[in-house]
């Protein structure tokens, strides 16, 4: 509540009333207090009316994804996957992290997001060379800097 109060007009605006009530200026001294009061009070409720929006947000953008334990498939959080998932993707699905592919049948992701491209990039499991990098690779599906293919 207090950051309401910690600019330049709010402080011009305090010492004006501070002024007002040094020269007996009291109904003008008063009138600032409370003209200063409205705008803390709109400021502080707009502020927390931003910060629930936007954690609605963050609860409606948790990206899930489908994997493979123990021989059933469980709805996780993207957070949670760990080395070793088996991370069951679909049509339309976002990819939520780098994964290696073991399995597809004519998949093709849109990496516009990190590579400019427009069209979709056929994925297939090829072999890959060892020393070949990972961005290289169509047996891969990539998750780079926060950006995520989505499969078609």
């Amino acid at each position: 509540m207090l950051q309401q109060f910690t600019g330049i007009l709010v402080t011009l605006l305090a010492l004006a009333a501070l002024l007002s009530f040094a020269l007996a200026q009291r109904v003008e001294g008063f009138a600032i207090v409370v003209v200063l009061i409205i705008n803390g009070a709109i400021g502080f409720f707009t502020e927390i009316k931003t910060v629930r929006s936007m954690e609605a947000l963050r609860r409606l953008v948790r990206v899930r994804a489908r994997v493979r334990r123990d021989g059933e498939i469980h709805v996780v959080s993207a957070e949670d996957l760990v080395p070793g998932d088996v991370v069951v993707v679909e049509g339309g699905d976002v990819i939520t992290a780098d994964l290696r592919l073991i399995v597809t049948s004519r998949l093709e992701a849109n990496e516009s997001t990190f590579t400019g491209e427009s069209a979709p990039v056929s994925k297939d499991l090829r072999p890959v060379e060892p020393a070949a990098p990972l961005a290289d690779s169509d047996q891969h599906a990539l998750q780079r800097h926060g950006h995520h293919s989505r499969f078609r």
